[in-house]
């Protein structure tokens, strides 16, 4: 998956992709299946003012149908497994809970075992993505 970490709000977003929308006059869901197939797919891509690229897609809520995500490795997004994101948000409670106060291969794996039921790591490094991931968060 790709996680946004941009200057914008999710709240800024989505008043920019409207306000996009409403100037196509893509404004119904009839006209919103037709634009996003325009382009022979399924969805479209839209860049905002920080060149973060942005996939709109066909909501299942008929009534919500707007469905938006960061594009694949579009600028100010990282993209990580799921798996590793779980790991760093576990790993960034436990040292703001006080249970630890370094991150260290020991406490990630006992999370990993403890509460995510999976094998171990060999190490954790400031460069692995887990690394990069928790710098950023910590940021």
């Amino acid at each position: 998956m790709d996680l946004y970490y941009g200057n914008y709000s999710p709240s800024e977003i989505s008043k920019y992709i409207i306000t996009y929308l409403k100037k196509k006059k893509v404004d119904s869901l009839s006209t919103y299946k037709n634009w996003l197939t325009e382009n022979k797919t399924d969805y479209q891509l839209l860049t905002l003012v920080d060149h973060s690229v942005w996939t709109l897609r066909l909501g299942e809520n008929t009534g919500r149908y707007v469905h938006i995500h960061p594009g694949r490795y579009s600028p100010g997004t990282r993209r990580v497994k799921a798996l590793t994101l779980k790991t760093a948000i576990f790993t960034l409670c436990f040292e703001n809970l006080g249970e630890q106060k370094l991150c260290n291969v020991e406490l990630i794996n006992q999370i990993r075992k403890n509460y995510l039921k999976e094998p171990p790591l060999k190490s954790v490094s400031t460069e692995s993505v887990l690394g990069k991931l928790l710098e950023l968060f910590r940021s």
